[in-house]
Parts: C-alpha cells; sequence; structure tokens
C-alpha cells in the first residue's frame, strides 16, 4: 500500500505516526489482522479476503442486528502487484476496524551455510585397526558427509557417517582423523 488516504487514512501514515505503510514491508504473503464489526444494520457475515480474488475465499464472520463488537482475527492473503492489498465485503451496512497484528513475510532464499567439526585422532600401529569417531555437529546443525585422512598411508574399511575405520598398512605409526561436515539453512 502506497497511500491509506483513499481508505480513510492519513496519506503514507497512518494515523500520522510517521511510519510510511503502517510499518509493513512492499509485499507481505499474508497480513494477521483483527476486526472488530460496529453498529451492523442488519444480521449478515463480514468477509476479509485477497484483493482479486472472488469473495466466497474469503474469511468470515458473523454477526446479528445491533450488536456491537463482534470480532475475529483472520489471515488473509495479500494480493502482490494488485491495486489494492485485501478485500472486504459485508452482507449488510456495518462499520468495522481492522488492526494488523502482524504479516507473514514471503520466502527468501538463502545460501547454505557450513562449517567442519575438529578433528577426532587416534594413533595406530602398523596392522592395526581404528575407529575414528568425528566430533558431533552443533544444534541446528546436521552431518551432510565426513572427512578421514591419515599421515601415512592407510587403508579405510568403511567410512560411516561420522566414523572412520582404518587398518594400518603403512609399514609405521599412522594418525588417522575424522571431522564432520555439518550444514544448516540460515534462517531469514
Amino acid at each position: 500500500m502506497s497511500s491509506y488516504s483513499s481508505q480513510g487514512g492519513n496519506g503514507t501514515y497512518s494515523s500520522g505516526d510517521g511510519s510510511t505503510n503502517c510499518g509493513l514491508p512492499g509485499y507481505p504473503t499474508a497480513y494477521a489482522l483483527s476486526i472488530t464489526l460496529l453498529s451492523p444494520g442488519g444480521n449478515g457475515v463480514f468477509k476479509a479476503y485477497r484483493y482479486a480474488n472472488p469473495a466466497a475465499t474469503g474469511n468470515s464472520i458473523l454477526y446479528n442486528a445491533g450488536d456491537f463488537g463482534a470480532s475475529g482475527d483472520l489471515i488473509v492473503q495479500n494480493c502482490n502487484g494488485c491495486s489494492y492489498n485485501i478485500a472486504i465485503q459485508s452482507s449488510s451496512r456495518i462499520h468495522y476496524v481492522i488492526d494488523i497484528l502482524g504479516y507473514f513475510a514471503p520466502p527468501q532464499a538463502t545460501s547454505l551455510y557450513c562449517y567442519y567439526t575438529s578433528w577426532s585422532q587416534q594413533t595406530v600401529a602398523n596392522g592395526g585397526v581404528a575407529d575414528v569417531y568425528a566430533p558431533a555437529c552443533a544444534a541446528g546443525y546436521n552431518a551432510l558427509d565426513t572427512v578421514c585422512q591419515s599421515t601415512n598411508w592407510v587403508q579405510y574399511v568403511h567410512m560411516g557417517l561420522g566414523q572412520c575405520a582404518a587398518l594400518n598398512n603403512s609399514g609405521g605409526n599412522a594418525t588417522v582423523s575424522a571431522a564432520r561436515n555439518c550444514c544448516r539453512v540460515p534462517g531469514r
């Protein structure tokens, strides 16, 4: 919304408080609305819905003639790129107050964030077998793979998620190390 004057507001400032568009971003996905109905002229149904959609798709508040203060909290989708964001319809004459409680921001693609844990190490004598477990990922991260390495040539018998099992056939001692690659999708 770029101006509220056609809807009874004070230009681009809601109630003249100085915040453009009531502090809302340009195109939220949906609005969380609190609607209060005042002085209904008859029994009926009040609907709030996405502009340019049929009224039948809207969320409803039922009211009776003479009731004061019928209300409801509704989620209404925004119509991005439309002349107006939301539409309302009432089956009889009514006064109403709409408060925006919040909004749902559109999804935003973000890059995967990854890091490697520290290395767990174990020294293995020639001909010996090692089972080295990499440190666990921090809370909120998932392990994608395990990295195994050694100071001398060893044969990896098994590389599992977080585990490096190795047979040392290098002719001397070897240090086997394991680390995890931990990733998460960052928040908005």
